[in-house]
C-alpha cells in the first residue's frame, strides 16, 4: 500500500476505530485538520469474519471463528501503522457481550495484538449508531428533524427514535446471524421456518419504540446496505449505496425472490457478497419488520455506522467538524 504522506504545516492527526462485529470486521481510518475543522476518510474497509456463526447453538465462539477475526483485526493494524495513525480504538458488539467465552477473546486479542476490545453495550452502540447518522450532512436527519434509525447487526438491532436528542431507543436480540441460526438453515428458506421466523419477530418487537407519523427512517449496517446493494443492481451495474431510498415494495420483493433462491444461487446474486449469502434471507426479513414495525415505506441506506460514531464520539468532539474529499 503506498503511504499518504503528512504535511507537518497542517499539523493533521489520524484516527482509527476497528469495529468487530457479529458477522463482520471493519476499519475506519480518518485524517482530522483542527485548522479548518474537517476530516478525510483515508480508508474504510469491511471484511466478513463470521466472528459468531456457529456460536448461538453453543453460547460459545469457536475457535477457529475467533482465528479468523484476530487474524484480520492484525491485518488492520498493520494498515494502521502503514497510515501512521496516531490512535486506534477497538470495539466489540452484540456477540462478544454475549458469548461465555468471550473473555478468551478479549484476553487473545491483548497477548497476540496487544491492544485492548473494547465491548460496547447495547444501549451505548444505538446511541453511536445514532450520532453516525445525525452528524451526517448527506442524510436528511443532519437537518434537525426527527427521524428513526435503525441498525441491523449479526447479533442485535438498535431502534433509535429522536430529534436534537435521542428520545427512545432499544437494543434488541435480533441479528442477521442469531436468526439465521435458528430459523433459516436451509435454502430454498421453507415457507413454514419463514413463518416462524416472523412470528418470533412480532414477539420480540412488543413494546419496542415506536415513533410518531414524523421522520424519516435511516438504516445502517451491512445487511441494510447488502439489500440496497441488490435491490439497485436490478437497474445499475455499480450502484451507490449511500442514501439510496429501499423501498417496502422492493424490499418485499427482494425478500420474497432471496428465499426461494439455493445456496449456490444466492452466491451469485449481484451486489450479494458470498460470505454474506447465508445470512442475507433472515436479515431481510428481519428489515422488512422493522419497517411495517414503525410504518415507514421507504429506508434510507447509510454505509456511516457504529465506526463513524465511535470516531466522532472518542475524537472528534462538536458539531463544527465536516467530512470533506480526499
Amino acid at each position: 500500500m503506498a503511504r499518504t504522506s503528512r504535511l507537518p504545516w497542517l499539523r493533521s492527526t489520524r484516527y482509527a476505530v476497528i469495529d468487530i462485529g457479529t458477522n463482520s470486521c471493519l476499519v475506519l481510518i480518518a485524517e482530522a485538520r483542527p485548522s479548518s475543522n474537517e476530516y478525510v476518510i483515508l480508508e474504510d474497509i469491511p471484511e466478513i469474519t463470521q466472528l459468531g456463526k456457529g456460536f448461538y447453538a453453543s453460547a460459545r465462539l469457536q475457535q477457529d471463528a475467533m482465528d479468523r477475526t484476530l487474524a484480520t483485526v492484525e491485518r488492520f493494524l498493520a494498515i494502521c501503522r502503514e497510515e501512521e495513525v496516531d490512535d486506534v480504538v477497538i470495539t466489540g458488539t452484540s456477540v462478544l457481550r454475549d458469548a461465555a467465552n468471550g473473555s478468551d477473546f478479549i484476553d487473545a486479542a491483548a497477548a497476540r495484538l496487544g491492544r485492548d476490545v473494547e465491548v460496547i453495550p447495547g444501549e451505548e452502540e444505538a446511541r453511536l449508531s445514532y450520532l453516525a447518522v445525525r452528524r451526517d450532512a448527506s442524510l436528511p436527519a443532519a437537518e434537525g428533524d426527527s427521524c428513526v434509525v435503525t441498525d441491523i447487526g449479526g447479533g442485535s438491532t438498535e431502534l433509535i427514535i429522536g430529534d436534537d436528542r435521542i428520545r427512545q431507543m432499544a437494543s434488541l436480540d435480533l441479528g442477521s446471524v442469531r436468526l439465521t441460526e435458528t430459523y433459516v438453515t436451509a435454502e430454498p428458506a421453507p415457507a413454514e421456518n419463514l413463518a416462524a421466523l416472523r412470528a418470533h419477530l412480532r414477539q420480540a418487537f412488543v413494546g419496542a419504540p415506536r415513533p410518531g407519523a414524523d421522520g424519516v427512517l435511516i438504516g445502517v449496517g451491512g445487511t441494510i446496505t447488502t439489500l440496497a446493494d441488490i435491490a439497485a443492481h436490478q437497474t445499475h451495474p455499480t450502484p451507490p449505496v449511500h442514501g439510496y431510498r429501499l423501498t417496502r415494495d422492493t424490499l418485499r420483493r427482494e425478500t420474497a425472490r432471496l428465499s426461494s433462491l439455493t445456496r449456490a444461487e444466492l452466491e451469485e446474486t449481484p451486489g450479494l457478497e458470498a460470505r454474506r449469502a447465508g445470512v442475507i434471507v433472515a436479515g431481510a426479513v428481519l428489515t422488512e419488520h422493522v419497517m411495517d414495525h414503525f410504518g415507514r415505506d421507504e429506508i434510507w441506506v447509510s454505509v456511516r455506522g457504529l465506526r463513524y460514531g465511535v470516531l466522532l464520539d472518542r475524537f472528534l468532539e462538536g458539531d463544527e467538524w465536516r467530512m470533506v474529499a480526499r
